[in-house]
């Protein structure tokens, strides 16, 4: 899930660092993760328009930054950005919880754009409890 930058930049930032000390072989590929209300990342990645809203109301509440700071830097460090609806953040929410894995709304994001995405050997970076949604 991507909002100010600062989580993806440290995944690449170590990637990078296994890359140069020669302890994996090819740096994976880092997918991005925003909803449909608040995707500057995504939307200069697909050269798309974005128009932030005056008011972020998406069930995704820590997703909230609209005007990144580090978007150049963040640009540079994704091979592919995904846009997930807050319908889909909620059918994730719900399967994740079913499988007896409960995070926050905003964590869900990343499983809905797997479910849409389905890239084979995976990893989903689940970043916040489910506690707070409960």
């Amino acid at each position: 899930p991507v909002s100010a930058g600062t989580l993806l930049l440290g995944v690449h930032k170590g990637f990078s660092h296994l890359l140069n000390s020669g302890f994996i072989d090819e740096m994976p590929k880092i997918i991005a993760v925003q909803t449909t209300q608040v995707m500057p990342l995504c939307a200069k990645f697909k050269k798309i328009n974005y128009n932030p809203p005056e008011k972020v109301t998406s069930i995704a509440d820590a997703l909230v930054s609209t005007k990144p700071f580090l978007l150049d830097q963040m640009i540079k460090a994704i091979n592919e950005c995904i846009v997930v609806s807050d319908e889909e953040i909620i059918e994730a929410w719900k399967d994740l919880a079913k499988m007896g894995i409960l995070v926050e709304y905003s964590s869900a994001t990343v499983y809905a754009a797997y479910k849409k995405f389905k890239a084979e050997n995976s990893v989903l970076v689940l970043t916040g409890s489910g506690l707070k949604t409960i």
